[in-house]
């Protein structure tokens, strides 16, 4: 039984509202674990694609696509890289999947690593799992009615109408329920300390719904329907592209000129193996509590068997 024990947990992978018997479709996008920033590491995640500064002088961050030199600065540190954009709140700075076209150098859009227009299909399901940790330091200053944060993530499926974005605030997380950023919702709202650990969350999309869960303490935070932000229009400084208008984009860090500050970002893994069944927000987090009650009793009974 301690052979079936193990191998179960081998290959099983933990959604909100459903278990995949299936892990090989797992892809690390950064290692936080070596040392490196994501540049350096040539990860599937890399600077460059939202990244905009008030002074045109210099490449974006480390060679990004825009003729912007930010002020923003990344360090290694134990367990990834952290990003600090304090110095000018606003520019924003983040990692990508994307690289958008370069006008200066001629070359065109492309992904990053194995991903193509394809990649996020929101019919079949998809997770991305991420480490983060707000630095207690960041500007907490936006509200209800602009909605914005100094990390968020940022999701768009191959169908760019299902797409959703997350903000992290240093004491609340919160999705972009709005398509035009302008107001935010109490049910896809969570009071959470950002700022005290780091937590390896799972944003979980299929079909028209997303949930977002705390693998640290294996609970739920939020969860809702997916949002068309496609129309979405550039602000100041501008991006040279929509990024809520491409299929399959990827971005975590800060994506706005309203809030700024200090994380630190860990290991980054995306998961494809399909979602054997559809959740619901109002129903997800019950199937969750009833997934990880399921696994303990199978566990116990594991260990009773074996101390017989």
């Amino acid at each position: 039984m301690k052979i079936l024990w193990t191998s179960a947990i081998a290959t099983s992978v933990f959604f909100t509202g459903a278990i995949s018997v299936n892990a090989f479709g797992i892809t690390t996008l950064y290692d936080g674990s070596l040392s490196q920033t994501p540049d350096t590491q040539n990860a599937a995640i890399r600077s460059g694609a939202i990244c905009a500064a008030s002074s045109p002088f210099g490449p974006c961050a480390t060679g990004g696509a825009f003729p912007f030199q930010v002020s923003t600065s990344q360090t290694v540190v134990t367990g990834g890289v952290q990003l600090n954009t304090a110095a000018n709140s606003a520019e924003y700075s983040g990692y990508s999947n994307y690289q958008p076209a370069n006008p200066l150098t001629m070359k065109p859009a492309s992904y990053f690593g194995s991903f193509n227009a394809n990649t996020l299909d929101q019919t079949t399901g998809y997770s991305i799992t991420f480490t983060v940790q707000i630095d207690p330091s960041s500007s907490n200053n936006t509200t209800g009615t602009n909605p914005r944060a100094p990390f968020s993530i940022i999701a768009v499926s191959k169908d760019i109408t299902k797409a959703i974005e997350i903000g992290f605030r240093v004491n609340e997380i919160f999705a972009q329920s709005s398509s035009n950023f302008t107001s935010q919702d109490p049910l896809q709202t969570k009071a959470f300390n950002t700022t005290a650990n780091p937590t390896t969350y799972k944003l979980t999309v299929l079909n028209s719904g997303y949930t977002l869960t705390n693998e640290t303490s294996s609970t739920l935070v939020i969860s809702g329907n997916l949002v068309d932000y496609s129309s979405f229009v550039s602000t100041t400084p501008p991006l040279p592209f929509n990024p809520y208008a491409t299929q399959s984009f990827v971005f975590l860090g800060d994506d706005t000129s309203k809030e700024s500050g200090t994380f630190t970002l860990g290991t980054v893994q995306l998961d494809t193996t399909p979602v054997p069944f559809d959740f619901s927000p109002n129903n997800g987090l019950a199937v969750v509590l009833g997934a990880i009650t399921g696994l303990k009793y199978w566990r116990n009974k594991v260990k009773d068997k074996q101390s017989k």
